[in-house]
């Protein structure tokens, strides 16, 4: 279901020259996102680091 979705949201957004996108390591999950076109950055010998604070000042 989100496979036509997000393809039309990637389509839309073309020209946009990098995407970013953070998943969980299933092979599901990755399978999907290869099929939509999105290479996995350990194929390019990279890796990815993020940093993430998720405190609220509530």
């Amino acid at each position: 279901m989100g496979g036509p979705l997000m393809g039309a949201v990637l389509d839309h957004y073309a020209h946009v020259m990098q995407t970013a996108l953070l998943a969980d390591d299933r092979p599901e999950q990755r399978a999907f996102y290869e099929s939509l076109g999105l290479g996995n950055t350990q194929n390019l010998g990279l890796n990815a680091f993020y940093r993430a604070n998720m405190q609220t000042d509530s």
